[in-house]
Formats: C-alpha cells, structure tokens, sequence
C-alpha cells in the first residue's frame, strides 16, 4: 500500500496498540519513505544539471505530525526505536507500508 503525500495538506498516518493480558506493547509499522534531499554545486556545473536527488529510506514509523514524519532503524529490547530520522514533510513524496 502506498501513500502520496500532497506537501499542502497534512495526512495522518495512526499507530495501532496491541494489548495483551499481561504486556501492553506498541505494535511497529515497517516502512519505506521515498524523499528528495537537497544539493548545491561547488563548481561550473549548468543549472539545468543540477537535481534534487530522490532517496528511499526504512525503517519503523515512530511519528507523525504537520512539520515531520519520524522513523527509527532499530527497536530495542526495552520496545523503544533507536536510530531515529527525522524527515520534513516537505520532503517526503512517498510512503509505503510493508
């Protein structure tokens, strides 16, 4: 499943709760994030040359609001996502759910 994301609107993406008898643990989302970086040139390259470069990153979703989405590479014993990015919402073009 994918997400486009419109960079005028906000979107809202939920993190589900499991609950068991005796643990209450968040249940993670995988995630992949497609986005474009910033570049600048130090030389005589033409502007016309000179693109913003699309990237893909993973990891689990941690959060979401109208300035940034966050995901985290690693999940801790303790069930805490370590390894965190911090993505503008600006720059993100794509989301997709594993």
């Amino acid at each position: 499943m994918a997400i486009n994301i419109d960079r005028h609107r906000p979107h809202d993406i939920l993190m589900v709760a499991s609950r068991s008898d005796t643990i209450q643990k968040e249940e993670r989302t995988l995630v992949t994030i497609k986005w474009t970086d910033i570049i600048q040139t130090a030389d005589w390259t033409p502007p016309d040359e000179v693109t913003c470069p699309e990237l893909l990153s993973v990891g689990w979703l941690v959060s979401q609001d109208d300035k940034e989405i966050k995901i985290g590479n690693t999940i801790g014993e303790d069930d805490v996502p370590y390894g965190i990015t911090a993505f503008p919402k600006g720059c993100v073009l794509e989301i997709n759910f594993i």
